[in-house]
């Protein structure tokens, strides 16, 4: 079931955990591997924005377990992500009172998620309930205040740097891309002394930086970052279509779409709920290319 629900197999892991909830209703218990692969399920529904599965999936964990401290923490934290992933965070937020509820102590991952599913000022509470933010508090705040912060954010997430930096806590490519992500948003005239900063300290451009970059920038530049990845996968693809569909140019979104819908059929079915979410007229190329 991890491999096939990494992968997006979307059916066969199905099938395999179906398999899984039969030994679990005969046994009456949710051990670590049957937990371990609920999270792999949980995150594969979170990517192709299925609700009702993710909840399902719980729901099979919750009438199982003998109590909801019998859940571990990591696996409330793979239901957060995908809570927050098909776009449910106040449900995410409600799971904390959950765990309150039961005394289920949340740990940083748990809290990590949260702080991505409100405001920014929810997060900052959030965050400074953690007792030792680790690397991954820092990117989750830093990417709040990127997404849901006004013009601040790029003076938060500077700051934010910062202090990692003075508690010996190395920003890597996954700090810089929230530090990015803020700069195209709020401030675009300064993603050039972001990247040349970025470069400084030694952190190159990985993928996820270049679909921030395509994304949000002019679109003539979006293309061209585009055009100069040797091997672009489909979140870059993406990444322009969501730029086209940002411009109204429908017409070179679909040109994409004819150019690369090439793949595996999960990875294509992933691709095309992605490509409806960004603009509801899309549905036109939905109901051509899913015939």
């Amino acid at each position: 079931v991890r491999c096939l629900a990494k992968a997006d197999y979307a059916e066969q892991a199905a099938v395999t955990w179906e398999r899984i909830t039969n030994i679990v209703e005969e046994s009456r218990t949710v051990g670590n591997d049957v937990q371990k692969a609920a999270a792999s399920m949980m995150l594969m529904y979170g990517r192709l924005e299925s609700h009702r599965q993710v909840a399902n999936i719980m729901g099979v964990l919750k009438k199982f377990a003998s109590s909801p401290r019998d859940i571990y923490p990591t696996t409330y934290a793979a239901y957060a992500q995908g809570l927050r992933m098909v776009g449910k965070p106040e449900e995410a937020k409600n799971l904390l009172k959950y765990m309150e509820r039961h005394r289920v102590n949340p740990n940083t991952s748990i809290m990590n998620t949260l702080i991505a599913c409100g405001s920014y000022e929810e997060g900052v509470r959030l965050f400074g309930r953690i007792p030792g933010p680790d690397e991954h508090s820092y990117n989750a705040l830093m990417r709040v205040a990127a997404v849901k912060g006004s013009e601040e954010a790029v003076w938060i997430v500077d700051r934010l740097v910062e202090e990692m930096t003075a508690k010996n806590l190395k920003p890597t490519s996954l700090h810089w891309d929230s530090v990015l992500l803020a700069y195209l948003l709020h401030r675009p005239e300064g993603v050039a002394a972001c990247l040349a900063r970025r470069e400084a300290n030694g952190v190159p451009l990985v993928p996820t930086s270049y679909s921030y970059l395509i994304e949000h920038s002019p679109t003539a530049v979006a293309e061209r970052y585009h055009a100069s990845l040797p091997a672009a996968n489909h979140y870059h693809h993406i990444a322009l279509i969501k730029n086209y569909a940002a411009t109204g140019d429908l017409t070179k979104a679909a040109k994409l779409v004819e150019r690369v819908k090439g793949g595996n059929e999960p990875t294509v079915l992933g691709f095309y709920r992605r490509l409806l979410y960004v603009n509801p007229d899309m549905g036109l190329l939905r109901e051509r290319d899913f015939e």
